[in-house]
């Protein structure tokens, strides 16, 4: 029941603010009496950016999945990496459409990265109950959840110095860019403590266990990263991956909004900043809003070569579009669910008895 009445909420939560920006961009005309959607409907439509928006959009999805394979190799996982890739579509599917009941994506896809490496371990040693692999997979899977969001503001921190964006002309987007700068660089000194050489033998990682709420999770943060002490070179090499995604994302939303809006919509080095903080909202726990809620505060407030400024559900409407980019893109997986759907299936039944 508390469950249900969870996602009850989240749902509700969603709805709702998609039916504020909605009314907003109905509501919000320009001096000739039109909203975002009647000049939406009257402008000429790029088809070959949005093919290109799509292929951005791909090729950052494959470049995450090969991130994360670097990171299971680093832990002796002997997986190939179209393995790797097609584990990833996998869970990217169970992320984004609710058909994996209580088993998200991310531990679906670390379940069975962990099954697949126990049955080749048990055929290579003749063993009949190998060590489970779980532990070291889901640490794969929230390292590479960390570095991802990590790279998300070390990109716009790095945009927003080089664009000026942070000299903006309006307190709320001052202030974010701010954040941004304070978020990066607290990020990446806590990450040189955490791999860093630990004086007190492991103690100060219990203690952070037993702060109340949050420490089991700050816990296994810290136990995660650890776990790649001594793969600092990898570390590297997933960040500067990570800020090659987050770039092809942005130039995802940049190509949507110049082939829906023509000479009418924000520049490149723009997308690099909003993008990444829209996207980081993905750390909130709703489905949809927060990003639409980001994308359509910048292009309404950013001003273009003009100097006029984008309408009011603006953003909301790139940021719809992306959506739908996002689940052509989940197809991937809905051809390799199906294509071993029994052993997913088994997969799935262990890890939520689990």
């Amino acid at each position: 029941m508390k469950k249900f009445l969870i996602n009850a909420v989240k749902i509700l939560a969603s709805v709702g603010i998609l039916a504020f920006l909605f009314y907003m961009a109905i509501n919000t005309t320009d001096a000739n009496g039109k909203n975002v959607f009647n000049v939406l409907m009257e402008t000429e439509k790029n088809w070959t950016l949005l093919l290109l928006a799509f292929l951005c959009c791909l090729a950052a999805s494959v470049i995450t999945f090969v991130r994360w394979h670097l990171l299971n190799r680093a832990v002796g996982f002997q997986v190939h990496w179209l393995d790797s890739i097609r584990i990833g579509f996998i869970g990217y599917l169970f992320n984004l459409l609710p058909v994996g009941g209580i088993v998200g994506g991310d531990l679906l896809k670390a379940w069975i990265l962990a099954k697949e490496q126990e049955t080749i371990d048990k055929s290579s040693t003749g063993t009949e109950k190998p060590q489970s692999r779980i532990p070291d997979a889901l640490a794969t899977v929230f390292t590479d959840r960390l570095f991802g969001l990590y790279s998300l503001f070390l990109l716009a921190a790095v945009a927003i110095f080089f664009s000026g964006i942070d000299k903006i002309d309006n307190s709320v987007i001052q202030k974010i860019c701010y954040a941004t700068y304070i978020v990066a660089v607290a990020w990446t000194v806590l990450i040189g403590i955490i791999l860093g050489p630990d004086y007190t033998n492991g103690k100060s990682i219990k203690a952070l266990g037993l702060i109340p709420y949050v420490g089991a999770g700050l816990r296994r943060t810290v136990e995660s990263i650890r776990l790649f002490q001594k793969h600092i070179k990898t570390l590297v090499v997933v960040t500067v991956m990570g800020l090659v995604v987050h770039f092809f994302f942005a130039a995802c939303i940049f190509l949507i909004s110049a082939s829906l809006f023509g000479a009418n919509s924000l520049p490149l080095e723009t997308h690099l900043v909003i993008t990444p903080l829209g996207l980081s909202t993905g750390a909130i726990p709703l489905s949809v809003g927060p990003f639409e809620v980001v994308l359509d505060l910048f292009y309404s407030a950013i001003p273009l070569a003009t100097g006029e400024k984008m309408l009011v559900g603006s953003g909301l409407v790139v940021a719809l579009t992306y959506r739908i980019l996002v689940l052509l893109v989940s197809t991937f997986g809905v051809v390799y669910y199906f294509s071993s759907k029994q052993e997913i299936q088994s997969v799935m039944k262990d890890s939520a008895q689990s």
